[in-house]
């Protein structure tokens, strides 16, 4: 006697568009059906609790299959809707993690991004060389993303040759060292799919997703 699986395995090798191939996974059941009941055994017919499972197994496939295509509807939508919001940052001033920022005799931004609220935040700023040319004092800080910006001067108030200078921080929270992760200032320079989904082409600084942005300026 025909089974719900043969009909699930006529369906899977003639996959055609989801609304067809339903209907004609219908039909064929509803065939196989009929051809069941007419040629039962008079003297072992066909329990009313199988038709009714085999029915119920059918509708069951049906709806995982409409189920399925909704997903993959509302997945395309959302995709789209993430690659125009993406394509709106272009031009924008965004917060990443990294440790190197690019003077150009410009100010420039960067930021700390902290696991939690601290009570003390020191930031050094280094040239090539590995020489603190400045430092800066916040005092406590909330948990987050903190922007900041620099406008190239060292601590005597001189202004400092254009290249790239790296950042640092520590911080504290009463005795306790919290992990300050330092962040760079970059602009949107492009947007694209990658294997990931959505990637950022940031000025001087590569490519990130958007789940990497720290912060928008």
């Amino acid at each position: 006697m025909s089974t719900i699986q043969e009909i699930q395995n006529t369906l899977a090798a003639n996959q055609k568009p989801a609304a067809s191939a339903t209907a004609e996974g219908q039909d064929r059941f509803l065939k196989l059906l009929v051809a069941q009941m007419q040629n039962q055994d008079p003297l072992n017919p066909m329990d009313n609790a199988e038709v009714t499972t085999q029915l119920a197994q059918l509708n069951t496939v049906n709806g995982i299959e409409r189920l399925n295509k909704t997903l993959e509807q509302m997945a395309a939508s959302s995709s789209a809707q993430q690659s125009l919001q993406a394509a709106m940052l272009i031009g924008r001033e965004v917060l990443v993690e990294g440790n190197k920022v690019g003077f150009t005799g410009e100010p420039v931004h960067f930021g700390i991004d902290l696991p939690q609220g601290v009570d003390s935040l020191t930031i050094t700023i280094a040239n090539a060389r590995g020489e603190v040319v400045d430092s800066i004092e916040t005092g406590a800080q909330p948990r987050g993303a903190l922007a900041l910006g620099w406008n190239g001067l060292d601590e005597a108030g001189q202004a400092l040759p254009a290249g790239y200078y790296t950042v640092s921080a520590t911080a504290k929270s009463g005795t306790a060292s919290v992990t300050a992760t330092p962040l760079v200032g970059a602009t949107v320079e492009s947007v694209g799919s990658g294997a990931g989904g959505i990637e950022l082409q940031l000025t001087g600084q590569g490519s990130f997703s958007l789940g990497d942005i720290k912060r928008f300026l």
